[in-house]
Protein backbone atom coordinates (compact mmCIF):
# COMPACT_ATOMS: atom_id res chain seq x y z
CA UNK A 1 0.00 0.00 0.00
CA UNK A 2 1.11 3.56 -0.48
CA UNK A 3 2.38 5.86 2.37
CA UNK A 4 0.12 8.11 4.34
CA UNK A 5 1.77 10.96 2.47
CA UNK A 6 1.13 9.46 -0.99
CA UNK A 7 -2.42 8.88 -0.13
CA UNK A 8 -3.19 12.47 0.89
CA UNK A 9 -1.37 13.85 -2.16
CA UNK A 10 -3.39 11.56 -4.89
CA UNK A 11 -6.55 12.09 -2.76
CA UNK A 12 -5.38 16.18 -3.28
CA UNK A 13 -4.31 15.60 -7.16
CA UNK A 14 -7.95 14.74 -7.73
CA UNK A 15 -9.79 17.19 -6.62
CA UNK A 16 -7.49 19.11 -8.01
CA UNK A 17 -7.51 18.07 -11.18
CA UNK A 18 -11.73 18.86 -11.32
CA UNK A 19 -10.57 22.29 -11.87
CA UNK A 20 -7.47 21.85 -14.70
CA UNK A 21 -8.91 21.73 -18.06
CA UNK A 22 -7.16 19.99 -20.39
CA UNK A 23 -8.89 20.97 -23.65
CA UNK A 24 -6.34 21.85 -26.17
CA UNK A 25 -7.43 25.22 -26.50
CA UNK A 26 -7.22 26.14 -23.01
CA UNK A 27 -2.88 24.77 -23.00
CA UNK A 28 -2.12 28.85 -22.95
CA UNK A 29 -4.11 29.23 -19.95
CA UNK A 30 -2.97 26.29 -18.07
CA UNK A 31 0.67 26.78 -18.57
CA UNK A 32 1.15 29.61 -16.43
CA UNK A 33 -1.25 28.47 -13.83
CA UNK A 34 0.71 25.46 -13.49
CA UNK A 35 3.63 27.37 -13.15
CA UNK A 36 2.24 29.16 -10.54
CA UNK A 37 1.11 25.73 -8.22
CA UNK A 38 4.96 24.86 -9.01
CA UNK A 39 5.63 27.39 -6.58
CA UNK A 40 5.41 24.65 -3.64
CA UNK A 41 7.85 22.41 -5.36
CA UNK A 42 10.94 24.21 -3.82
CA UNK A 43 14.69 23.33 -4.70
CA UNK A 44 16.67 21.04 -2.13
CA UNK A 45 18.47 22.80 0.44
CA UNK A 46 22.10 23.62 -1.22
CA UNK A 47 21.56 23.36 -4.48
CA UNK A 48 21.86 26.50 -6.41
CA UNK A 49 20.01 28.08 -9.42
CA UNK A 50 21.57 30.39 -12.14
CA UNK A 51 19.51 30.92 -15.35
CA UNK A 52 20.97 30.99 -18.76
CA UNK A 53 20.07 31.30 -22.37
CA UNK A 54 20.92 29.06 -24.77
CA UNK A 55 20.12 30.18 -27.70
CA UNK A 56 16.83 31.04 -27.85
CA UNK A 57 16.15 28.81 -25.26
CA UNK A 58 15.80 30.12 -21.59
CA UNK A 59 17.47 27.09 -19.20
CA UNK A 60 18.65 27.13 -15.96
CA UNK A 61 21.74 25.26 -14.07
CA UNK A 62 20.82 23.80 -10.44
CA UNK A 63 24.29 23.24 -8.98
CA UNK A 64 24.67 20.91 -5.79
CA UNK A 65 27.19 21.41 -3.29
CA UNK A 66 29.88 19.57 -4.83
CA UNK A 67 29.69 18.64 -8.46
CA UNK A 68 31.34 16.58 -11.01
CA UNK A 69 34.13 19.01 -13.10
CA UNK A 70 33.33 16.74 -15.75
CA UNK A 71 29.79 15.52 -16.14
CA UNK A 72 26.56 17.29 -16.23
CA UNK A 73 22.90 16.13 -16.07
CA UNK A 74 20.71 17.29 -18.76
CA UNK A 75 17.18 17.04 -17.41
CA UNK A 76 14.33 17.03 -20.26
CA UNK A 77 11.01 17.91 -18.09
CA UNK A 78 7.08 16.39 -18.87
CA UNK A 79 3.97 18.02 -19.70
CA UNK A 80 3.09 16.44 -22.77
CA UNK A 81 4.98 18.27 -24.66
CA UNK A 82 2.40 21.13 -24.75
CA UNK A 83 3.01 22.50 -20.59
CA UNK A 84 5.70 22.82 -17.85
CA UNK A 85 8.66 24.35 -17.93
CA UNK A 86 12.31 24.45 -15.84
CA UNK A 87 9.94 26.20 -12.97
CA UNK A 88 7.69 23.13 -12.64
CA UNK A 89 10.62 20.67 -12.47
CA UNK A 90 12.95 22.52 -11.03
CA UNK A 91 12.67 21.04 -7.74
CA UNK A 92 12.98 17.30 -8.71
CA UNK A 93 15.59 18.27 -10.93
CA UNK A 94 16.92 19.99 -8.20
CA UNK A 95 17.24 16.66 -6.05
CA UNK A 96 18.16 14.28 -8.96
CA UNK A 97 21.25 16.62 -9.37
CA UNK A 98 21.73 16.70 -5.43
CA UNK A 99 21.79 12.83 -5.46
CA UNK A 100 23.83 12.48 -8.41
CA UNK A 101 26.27 14.61 -7.69
CA UNK A 102 25.79 15.83 -11.34
CA UNK A 103 25.16 19.68 -12.09
CA UNK A 104 22.38 19.70 -13.92
CA UNK A 105 20.79 21.28 -17.10
CA UNK A 106 16.89 22.22 -17.76
CA UNK A 107 16.19 23.68 -20.34
CA UNK A 108 12.64 25.43 -21.60
CA UNK A 109 12.47 23.41 -24.92
CA UNK A 110 9.79 24.96 -27.39
CA UNK A 111 6.03 23.51 -26.71
CA UNK A 112 3.00 22.58 -28.69
CA UNK A 113 0.50 23.44 -30.68
CA UNK A 114 2.45 26.61 -31.04
CA UNK A 115 5.49 24.38 -32.30
CA UNK A 116 4.90 21.02 -33.03
CA UNK A 117 7.62 18.41 -34.15
CA UNK A 118 10.59 18.69 -34.43
CA UNK A 119 10.75 21.93 -32.31
CA UNK A 120 10.96 19.76 -29.04
CA UNK A 121 13.76 17.23 -30.31
CA UNK A 122 15.47 20.25 -32.04
CA UNK A 123 15.81 22.31 -28.29
CA UNK A 124 17.03 18.96 -26.83
CA UNK A 125 19.66 18.42 -29.38
CA UNK A 126 20.68 21.88 -29.19
CA UNK A 127 21.18 22.31 -25.75
CA UNK A 128 23.23 18.43 -25.77
CA UNK A 129 25.60 19.66 -28.84
CA UNK A 130 26.07 22.99 -26.43
CA UNK A 131 27.26 20.77 -23.66
CA UNK A 132 29.10 18.33 -25.60
CA UNK A 133 30.81 21.44 -26.79
CA UNK A 134 31.54 22.80 -23.41
CA UNK A 135 33.84 19.53 -22.80
CA UNK A 136 31.40 18.03 -20.68
CA UNK A 137 30.55 14.39 -20.74
CA UNK A 138 26.82 14.00 -20.88
CA UNK A 139 24.06 12.45 -18.90
CA UNK A 140 20.37 12.76 -19.96
CA UNK A 141 16.75 11.94 -17.36
CA UNK A 142 13.24 13.22 -17.99
CA UNK A 143 9.96 12.37 -17.25
CA UNK A 144 6.71 11.46 -18.93
CA UNK A 145 6.89 13.36 -22.11
CA UNK A 146 10.46 14.13 -21.27
CA UNK A 147 11.58 10.36 -20.90
CA UNK A 148 10.27 10.05 -24.40
CA UNK A 149 12.63 13.20 -25.71
CA UNK A 150 14.82 11.70 -23.84
CA UNK A 151 14.77 8.51 -26.15
CA UNK A 152 14.19 10.24 -29.12
CA UNK A 153 17.47 12.49 -28.68
CA UNK A 154 19.07 9.43 -28.47
CA UNK A 155 18.10 7.96 -31.43
CA UNK A 156 18.95 11.36 -33.11
CA UNK A 157 22.09 11.56 -32.08
CA UNK A 158 22.47 7.67 -32.74
CA UNK A 159 21.66 8.33 -36.43
CA UNK A 160 23.89 11.92 -36.87
CA UNK A 161 26.85 9.81 -35.37
CA UNK A 162 27.30 11.87 -32.61
CA UNK A 163 28.48 10.39 -28.86
CA UNK A 164 25.90 9.39 -26.71
CA UNK A 165 25.18 9.85 -23.23
CA UNK A 166 26.68 7.59 -20.45
CA UNK A 167 23.59 6.81 -18.99
CA UNK A 168 19.57 7.62 -19.18
CA UNK A 169 17.01 8.06 -16.46
CA UNK A 170 13.18 8.01 -17.63
CA UNK A 171 10.44 8.68 -14.86
CA UNK A 172 7.24 7.15 -16.35
CA UNK A 173 7.86 7.71 -19.82
CA UNK A 174 5.76 8.24 -22.49
CA UNK A 175 7.15 6.19 -25.52
CA UNK A 176 4.29 5.61 -27.91
CA UNK A 177 2.04 8.72 -28.23
CA UNK A 178 -0.84 6.87 -29.64
CA UNK A 179 -1.75 5.67 -26.24
CA UNK A 180 -2.09 2.37 -27.56
CA UNK A 181 -1.48 0.20 -24.73
CA UNK A 182 -3.25 -2.09 -22.02
CA UNK A 183 -2.88 0.17 -19.72
CA UNK A 184 -3.65 3.34 -21.42
CA UNK A 185 -7.39 1.86 -21.03
CA UNK A 186 -7.82 -0.22 -17.91
CA UNK A 187 -6.05 3.26 -15.40
CA UNK A 188 -7.39 5.72 -16.69
CA UNK A 189 -10.00 6.09 -14.38
CA UNK A 190 -7.66 5.56 -11.66
CA UNK A 191 -4.83 8.43 -13.29
CA UNK A 192 -5.49 11.91 -12.27
CA UNK A 193 -3.08 13.65 -14.18
CA UNK A 194 -2.58 11.49 -17.89
CA UNK A 195 -6.23 11.56 -18.93
CA UNK A 196 -6.01 9.97 -22.00
CA UNK A 197 -8.92 10.87 -24.01
CA UNK A 198 -7.54 14.78 -23.43
CA UNK A 199 -4.13 14.09 -23.80
CA UNK A 200 -4.48 12.15 -26.93
CA UNK A 201 -5.14 15.31 -29.08
CA UNK A 202 -1.35 17.17 -27.64
CA UNK A 203 -0.28 14.12 -29.35
CA UNK A 204 -1.52 15.10 -32.26
CA UNK A 205 -0.87 18.51 -31.40
CA UNK A 206 2.93 18.03 -31.12
CA UNK A 207 3.08 15.24 -33.71
CA UNK A 208 1.33 17.72 -36.20
CA UNK A 209 1.95 16.19 -39.53
CA UNK A 210 4.08 13.34 -38.37
CA UNK A 211 3.08 9.77 -37.85
CA UNK A 212 2.25 9.16 -34.54
CA UNK A 213 4.68 6.43 -35.63
CA UNK A 214 7.72 7.84 -35.73
CA UNK A 215 10.76 7.15 -33.81
CA UNK A 216 11.85 10.55 -33.50
CA UNK A 217 8.04 10.72 -31.91
CA UNK A 218 7.36 7.96 -30.48
CA UNK A 219 10.65 6.25 -29.48
CA UNK A 220 9.30 2.84 -28.56
CA UNK A 221 9.31 2.08 -32.66
CA UNK A 222 13.40 2.69 -33.13
CA UNK A 223 15.81 0.57 -33.02
CA UNK A 224 16.94 0.67 -29.23
CA UNK A 225 19.58 -1.93 -28.19
CA UNK A 226 23.00 0.38 -29.04
CA UNK A 227 21.65 3.45 -26.88
CA UNK A 228 22.61 4.43 -23.37
CA UNK A 229 22.42 2.16 -19.88
CA UNK A 230 18.85 2.99 -18.97
CA UNK A 231 17.15 3.40 -15.75
CA UNK A 232 13.14 2.86 -15.96
CA UNK A 233 10.46 4.05 -12.49
CA UNK A 234 7.08 3.87 -13.11
CA UNK A 235 3.75 3.10 -11.75
CA UNK A 236 2.16 -0.19 -11.52
CA UNK A 237 -1.09 1.65 -12.00
CA UNK A 238 -1.08 4.76 -14.26
CA UNK A 239 -2.13 5.13 -17.74
CA UNK A 240 2.03 4.80 -18.64
CA UNK A 241 2.53 1.78 -16.89
CA UNK A 242 3.01 -0.43 -20.50
CA UNK A 243 5.06 2.62 -21.96
CA UNK A 244 7.84 1.96 -19.04
CA UNK A 245 7.29 -2.21 -19.57
CA UNK A 246 7.38 -2.16 -23.07
CA UNK A 247 10.30 -0.05 -23.18
CA UNK A 248 12.33 -1.95 -20.87
CA UNK A 249 11.38 -5.28 -22.99
CA UNK A 250 12.25 -3.70 -26.41
CA UNK A 251 15.57 -2.08 -25.46
CA UNK A 252 16.85 -5.65 -23.54
CA UNK A 253 15.48 -8.01 -26.54
CA UNK A 254 17.28 -5.66 -28.87
CA UNK A 255 20.63 -6.10 -26.54
CA UNK A 256 20.68 -2.86 -24.69
CA UNK A 257 21.22 -2.46 -21.24
CA UNK A 258 18.00 -1.91 -19.12
CA UNK A 259 16.46 -1.71 -15.44
CA UNK A 260 13.08 -1.02 -14.13
CA UNK A 261 11.54 -0.55 -11.13
CA UNK A 262 7.83 -0.43 -11.10
CA UNK A 263 6.47 1.39 -7.98
CA UNK A 264 3.33 0.06 -6.38
CA UNK A 265 -0.21 2.24 -7.16
CA UNK A 266 1.62 5.61 -7.09
CA UNK A 267 0.90 8.36 -9.65
CA UNK A 268 2.10 9.47 -12.62
CA UNK A 269 5.74 11.16 -12.05
CA UNK A 270 5.23 11.07 -8.15
CA UNK A 271 8.67 12.18 -8.03
CA UNK A 272 7.98 15.94 -8.44
CA UNK A 273 6.91 15.44 -4.47
CA UNK A 274 10.12 14.61 -3.28
CA UNK A 275 9.90 16.32 -0.10
CA UNK A 276 6.43 14.84 0.84
CA UNK A 277 6.21 11.84 -0.22
CA UNK A 278 9.02 8.93 1.15
CA UNK A 279 8.28 7.14 -2.31
CA UNK A 280 9.12 10.02 -4.43
CA UNK A 281 12.62 10.80 -2.57
CA UNK A 282 13.48 6.63 -2.80
CA UNK A 283 13.15 6.97 -6.33
CA UNK A 284 15.15 10.24 -6.79
CA UNK A 285 17.24 8.52 -4.49
CA UNK A 286 17.83 4.95 -6.58
CA UNK A 287 18.05 7.29 -10.18
CA UNK A 288 20.86 9.56 -8.25
CA UNK A 289 22.93 6.92 -7.38
CA UNK A 290 22.22 4.84 -11.21
CA UNK A 291 23.68 8.33 -12.65
CA UNK A 292 26.72 8.71 -9.85
CA UNK A 293 27.79 4.89 -10.63
CA UNK A 294 27.75 5.48 -14.29
CA UNK A 295 29.42 9.04 -14.26
CA UNK A 296 32.09 8.30 -11.20
CA UNK A 297 33.48 5.38 -14.18
CA UNK A 298 34.59 7.93 -16.47
CA UNK A 299 36.09 10.26 -14.12
CA UNK A 300 39.85 9.80 -13.61
CA UNK A 301 40.67 9.28 -9.89
CA UNK A 302 42.68 12.36 -8.24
Amino acid sequence: MPSISHQILHACTWQLQRFVDLERRHIPVLRPRLDFLAGVLRLPWGVRGKQLRIGHMSAEWLVPATPSDTCVLLYLHGGGYAVGSPATHRGMAGRLAQTSGLKTLIIDYRLAPEHPFPAALEDASIAYHWLLAQGYQVLLAGDSAGGGLCMSLQLMLQQMEVPLPLACVCFSPWVDLSFASESAKRYQPKDPIVRASKIRDWAFAYADQTSLDHPFVSPIFGELGNLAPLLIHASTEEVLTDDAKRLAKRVQEQGGEVSIDMFHQVQHVWQLFWFFVPEANDSLRQAGTFLHTHWAQETPQK
